[in-house]
C-alpha cells in the first residue's frame, strides 16, 4: 500500500556502529586543523576576540601562540558576535552575507536547494570554502545541489545549524590555506569560534516581515552559561526559528479562461529550524584540559514548485494543484577532545570530530499522474489517490580525527625563536542515497519531484590520512616568514600533496607589506562520485549518472580527480594616523580540474548507459528521449580580485563615538580552459553559455560597505549602506528553442538599519530594518518566463535577493 508519510520520525543522534568501530572515536590518524595555537589553547583561555579590537588574538591561518589581527601575515577578518547579531538576521549564513563582502548566497534555489542553502567566498563553488568550529572540520550536508548555477555539484557544511548566540567571534581568512588545513580550503576558511562564558543568562526573541505583508519570521534563543571550578566551563544554547513563505511570482497564463492562478515558485520556503549546542572545557591537571563542543539540529521545510493544471490529474486535482518539496532533516556534529602544554616539551591536542547529517525528501499536495489517471495505461488504484510521497533519503557521515603538536626552538640563527607545528589526520566518510516509496519514482513519479529509485541507492565510503608541518619565525626584526606543506591521501583516488609560502616585512610602524604563494587542493566528495538521479517516465528517461558507476564506464567518463589550485596574494597593511587600520589585499587563484555537470548526453549511448546501471525502461522511450549528465573535472579557472578594509573611530565627546567600516571586495572569473569530453561523448557540450556565465559573472564583480556604529549612553545605531555591482547570467530564451538571454542586474544601493536601546542594564530593545527602502531588481526579461509565470518575477541570480524590505523587532535580557 502507498504511504503518505512524508516526514518520517528519527533519533535526533544517530551514530552508525560500523562507522564508530571502523574508525576509532580516537584512532591514533590525526592532523590540523591547529586553529587552537593561541592563547585561547592554553587551560587559561583569552579574553574572547572583538571585532573592534586589531590588538585580539587570532587563531586562524596561524599556528603561533598570541598572534595578533594586525599582525597577521595574510588577509584575515574577525565578525564580532555583536556585529552578526546587529544585522538582524536569524541564520548565520544571510549574517554573514550582508557584512562580509566577499561572501554570496543566493535567496533562491531550485528544488532542494531552495531547502537547503549554500554560499560561495570570492565567487567560487561553496564547496572550495572551508568551514571550522574552534578550529575542527565542519562536516558537508547530506543534500548535493544537483541543478545549475554557480552553487551546482556542491555539499558543503550547513551554517544553518550553528546557533547564532552561541558565537563569540567569527574569523575569515581570505586565502587559500590547503597546506595547513586540507581539502577544501582553496577560497578561503571561515572559523566559528564559539564563546566560553561560565556564568550568565542570556534571552531574546525576534519577530520581522517583509513590506509586502509575507515572509513573517519569529525566533526564540537561551543562551546559559555554568561554571565548573577551577577555569571549567560548560555553556548551552536553544535556538528555534519559524520562517514564512515569500512570493514574488506572477500569473500563470496557462489557468482557465476567466480564472486567475497566482503562481508560488519564486520566494523562500516555509521553514522550521531548532538548534542545541554547547561548548565545555574542565581541566583534567594543572598541563591538561579536556574539551568538547557540539550542535544537534532538525529543520522542516516545505518549498512550493510551479502550478500544474487540472488536466494533469483531473480526479485528485480538477483545478490544478501547488505541489511542495519538503525537507526532513536531523543533523549533528560534536568533538572531543584534550590539550596539554607540556608532552616533552611539546604543546599538544588530540581530538576526535563527528558529524552526521540526514535529509528525508518528500512531496507533498501533489500526486503521481500515470498512476493516477485511468487512462495512462499505468493506472495503480492502490496509489491513484496518493498526495504524499517519501522520495528518498540523502545520508552524509564523516569522523575526523587530529593529532597537533607545537613548538619553539631557539636556534640562534633569527631574531625570535623557530615555531615548528606538525600533526596527522585521519578522515572516515560515508554517504548514502536511500531509494524512495514505489509511487515516487514509478511511471514518471511523483510531480515536481520523481524520487530515488532502487538503482539510485548505493552507500560508499572512503578512508584519508595526511601529515603536514609548519614552520615560522621572525628572521630579522620587522620581517616575519611561515613555510607550510602537506601530504594527504585517499583511498579513492590516490596521493596529495601542496605547500605555502608566507611572508610579511613592516616596513615603518605604520606600513607593512605581506604576501603568500602556494598551492592547494580540493578532494571530490562523496556525493559527486555516487549521486544519482534516475527520472523515468513512459515517455522519457534520464539520469544524473554517478561517475564510477557501469554506465559511466560504457560512456568512457572518466573517474573524478582532485580540484587542484596556485595561488597568490599580496597586499599592504597600513596604520598612517592613530586609530586608522586599513589592509588592501590582491589576489590570484587558478584552479585546475574544476568539477562541474556535464550537458547532456542523448541517445543510444545514454540508454545504454541507464542499462548497464540496472535500470529497466519501458519499450515506448525512444533513444532520442534519454538523456544523461555527469559530473567532470571540465574546466580551468582563473580567479583575480582585491579585498579592502578599514576602519576608525571619531571620538564625539559628549555626543559619543562613531566607529567607521569600510570594506569592499572586487573580483572577477575567467574560464581559461575547456576539457575535452570522453571520445565516446563526441558532440556533447560540456559549458554551454548558462554554465559559462554561472561560473565567470553570476555574482557582482564588486560589493562595497560602508558602516557607520555610533554609540551614545544606552544607545547605539549601525547604518550601513551597500553598493551591489553588476551581475550577469544567460539564460536560456523559451520563447526561441536553442537561443540564450542575457539576465543582468544592475548595481544597486542598499541601506540596513538598526537601532538599539538598553532600557535597563539587563534589557534591550532593537528596531531595525534590511533594505529600508524596499530596493527590488528590474524584473526579468520575458523571453526567460518559464511558461510566463513569472510575469512579475525578477531574476534569481539578484545578489541582493528579491524580498524586498525586511522590518523587524528584537528583544532581549541578560541575567
Amino acid at each position: 500500500m502507498p504511504s503518505s508519510v512524508s516526514r518520517p520520525l528519527r533519533p535526533l543522534v544517530r551514530l552508525p556502529a560500523r562507522l564508530l568501530a571502523g574508525s576509532g572515536l580516537f584512532a591514533l590518524a590525526a592532523g590540523f586543523p591547529v586553529a587552537g595555537w593561541s592563547a585561547a589553547s592554553d587551560a587559561n583561555p583569552a579574553p574572547a576576540a572583538a571585532a573592534d579590537d586589531l590588538n585580539e588574538i587570532i587563531v586562524t591561518g596561524t599556528r603561533e601562540a598570541g598572534k595578533r589581527v594586525q599582525d597577521s601575515l595574510t588577509s584575515i577578518e574577525v565578525l564580532g558576535g555583536e556585529t552578526l547579531q546587529a544585522t538582524g538576521q536569524t541564520n548565520l549564513l544571510d549574517a554573514l552575507r550582508g557584512t562580509l563582502p566577499s561572501f554570496t548566497a543566493d535567496q533562491f534555489g531550485g528544488d532542494v536547494g531552495n531547502l537547503v542553502r549554500s554560499a560561495r567566498l570570492r565567487g567560487l563553488s561553496p564547496g572550495q570554502t572551508l568551514v571550522l568550529v574552534n578550529g575542527k572540520r565542519r562536516h558537508n550536508s547530506a543534500n548535493i545541489y544537483a541543478d545549475g548555477g554557480p552553487n551546482g555539484g556542491s555539499n558543503p557544511a550547513d551554517l544553518d545549524f550553528i546557533p547564532l548566540d552561541s558565537i563569540d567571534h567569527i574569523e575569515v581568512l581570505r586565502d587559500g590555506a590547503a597546506a595547513q588545513y586540507g581539502s577544501d580550503a582553496i577560497a578561503g576558511v571561515i572559523n566559528i569560534i564559539l564563546k566560553k562564558a561560565d556564568s550568565g543568562t542570556h534571552v531574546s526573541t525576534l519577530g520581522g516581515i517583509t513590506g509586502r505583508g509575507d515572509g513573517a519570521t519569529a525566533q526564540g534563543s537561551v543562551f546559559h552559561g555554568f561554571d565548573l571550578g577551577d577555569g571549567g566551563f560548560i555553556n548551552v544554547t536553544a535556538d528555534y526559528r519559524h520562517h514564512d513563505f515569500t512570493n514574488r511570482t506572477g500569473d500563470d497564463p496557462r489557468a482557465p479562461s476567466g480564472t486567475v492562478v497566482k503562481g508560488r515558485i519564486y520566494g523562500d520556503p516555509l521553514s522550521d529550524v531548532v538548534n542545541i549546542g554547547y561548548n565545555a572545557e574542565a581541566p583534567l591537571t594543572p598541563s591538561v584540559t579536556f574539551y568538547s563542543f557540539g550542535t544537534a539540529s532538525h529543520r522542516s521545510a516545505e518549498s512550493y514548485e510551479n502550478w500544474r493544471p487540472g488536466s494533469r490529474i483531473p480526479a485528485l486535482w480538477p483545478n490544478g494543484f501547488f505541489p511542495e518539496e519538503t525537507a526532513d532533516e536531523y543533523d549533528v556534529g560534536f568533538t572531543l577532545g584534550a590539550r596539554g602544554d607540556n608532552l616533552a616539551g611539546w604543546r599538544w591536542d588530540l581530538s576526535s570530530t563527528y558529524g552526521h547529517d540526514w535529509l528525508a525528501i518528500g512531496v507533498i499536495n501533489s500526486g503521481n499522474p500515470n498512476l493516477a489517471n485511468a487512462g495512462s495505461g499505468f493506472y495503480n488504484a492502490a496509489y491513484a489517490k496518493q498526495t504524499s510521497f517519501n522520495a528518498g533519503k540523502l545520508v552524509s557521515t564523516q569522523q575526523t580525527t587530529n593529532l597537533d603538536l607545537v613548538r619553539e626552538f631557539d636556534v640562534g640563527l633569527f631574531a625570535k625563536p623557530v615555531n615548528v607545528a606538525w600533526g596527522l589526520e585521519h578522515r572516515h566518510e560515508v554517504y548514502e542515497v536511500d531509494a524512495g516509496e514505489y509511487a515516487s519514482y514509478a511511471a514518471g513519479g511523483s510531480a515536481s519531484y520523481a524520487g530515488f529509485t532502487p538503482t539510485d541507492a548505493h552507500t560508499a565510503d572512503r578512508n584519508s590520512a595526511a601529515g603536514y608541518i609548519d614552520l615560522s619565525t621572525q628572521l630579522v626584526r620587522n620581517w616575519q616568514f611561515e613555510l607550510a606543506g602537506r601530504i594527504e591521501h585517499y583511498d579513492d583516488f590516490g596521493d596529495s600533496e601542496s605547500g605555502r609560502v608566507i611572508s610579511r616585512y613592516d616596513i615603518t610602524p605604520w606600513l607593512a607589506v605581506r604576501g603568500a604563494v602556494g598551492n592547494g587542493f580540493r578532494a571530490p566528495t562523496l556525493a559527486q562520485q555516487y549521486f544519482s538521479a534516475l527520472n523515468v517516465s513512459p515517455t522519457s528517461a534520464s539520469l544524473q549518472l554517478p561517475v564510477n558507476s557501469p554506465g559511466a564506464k560504457l560512456l568512457g567518463v572518466q573517474a573524478l580527480k582532485p580540484e587542484t589550485s596556485t595561488e597568490y596574494s599580496a597586499g599592504l597593511v597600513l596604520e598612517p594616523v592613530p586609530g586608522l587600520h586599513a589592509t588592501l589585499d590582491f589576489y590570484q587563484i587558478e584552479i585546475q580540474n574544476r568539477i562541474i555537470n556535464s550537458g547532456a548526453l542523448s541517445g543510444s549511448l545514454a540508454q545504454a548507459a541507464i542499462l548497464a546501471n540496472g535500470a529497466s525502461l519501458p519499450a515506448g522511450i525512444s533513444a532520442g528521449n534519454t538523456s544523461v549528465t555527469f559530473y567532470l573535472n571540465g574546466v580551468d579557472t582563473r580567479t583575480q580580485g582585491a579585498d579592502l578594509n578599514l576602519d576608525y573611530t571619531t571620538d564625539l565627546a559628549s555626543l559619543g563615538a562613531i566607529k567607521w567600516t569600510l570594506a569592499g571586495n572586487y573580483n572577477v572569473t575567467s574560464i581559461l580552459k575547456q576539457q575535452p569530453a570522453p571520445k565516446a561523448l563526441a558532440g556533447v557540450t560540456i559549458l554551454d553559455a548558462t554554465a559559462i556565465t554561472s561560473l565567470t559573472s553570476y555574482d557582482p564583480r564588486s560589493k562595497i560597505s560602508l558602516a557607520a556604529n555610533w554609540t551614545l549612553g544606552s544607545w547605539d545605531v549601525t547604518l550601513r549602506e551597500t553598493r551591489w555591482g553588476h551581475s550577469y547570467y544567460v539564460a536560456h530564451d523559451y520563447s526561441s528553442v536553442g537561443d540564450y538571454v542575457a539576465r543582468a542586474v544592475s548595481p544597486a544601493f542598499l541601506t540596513d538599519l538598526n537601532i538599539g536601546y538598553r532600557v535597563t542594564q539587563g534589557f534591550r530593545v532593537d528596531l531595525g530594518a534590511q533594505n529600508l527602502f524596499d530596493r527590488y531588481p528590474a524584473k526579468t526579461n520575458p523571453a526567460t518566463r518559464w511558461f510566463g509565470i513569472n510575469v512579475d518575477t525578477y531574476p534569481q541570480n539578484t545578489p541582493y535577493g528579491f524580498n524586498g524590505g525586511y522590518y523587524y523587532v528584537k528583544l532581549s535580557a541578560d541575567f
